[in-house]
């Protein structure tokens, strides 16, 4: 029976310069998945931070008569807080976009046959993040994702709303 090291590698056999890439690649899927959901926490804290500023700027313009025809500025809140969220969307993106790439390389052919041959893929590691020229990677393309703009067009609305009914 072979003994193996903490990552499944056989001991007695020597290592191949495959098996040193697939370290590599496993580490790097650890590090972008945990940067996938920190950057989940980072647009929640966000949201929240949107929804709190926005509803106490509105409840003191409409708590104070001689604020009531700034009401309409409260929209500005949720706009700016829109740009910051879909900001760090955009980098989670290019998160998601590397384990893409790593998902096509590892189905393909050249994968397989590396693996069999345990010699050294061609395939860059330790990258981490990959821009595309897809509008849905783009500022605006995360701006527009259905989960993000509902909720800040939404709250904008809400302070256009509010000012009609108090002018």
């Amino acid at each position: 029976m072979l003994t193996t090291d903490k990552e499944g590698t056989p001991m007695t056999q020597e290592r191949r310069p495959f098996d040193y890439q697939l370290e590599l690649l496993k580490a790097e899927l650890t590090h972008i998945n945990g940067a996938v959901r920190q950057h989940d926490e980072i647009t929640k804290s966000v949201k929240n931070w949107a929804i709190l500023t926005w509803t106490g700027s509105l409840g003191l313009a409409l708590k104070e008569q001689n604020l009531h025809s700034f009401v309409w500025l409260t929209a500005v809140i949720p706009i700016v807080f829109w740009i910051v969220d879909a900001s760090y969307r955009r980098i989670q993106r290019s998160f998601i976009r590397r384990i893409r790439d790593i998902a096509d390389f590892v189905n393909k052919e050249k994968f397989l046959t590396a693996v069999e041959a345990g010699t050294a893929t061609d395939f860059e590691l330790l990258v981490m993040r990959s821009k595309t020229k897809e509008f849905k990677d783009t500022l605006l393309g995360a701006m527009l994702f259905r989960s993000v703009w509902i909720l800040y067009v939404g709250l904008a609305i809400c302070s256009f709303v509010a000012w009609v009914m108090v002018n």
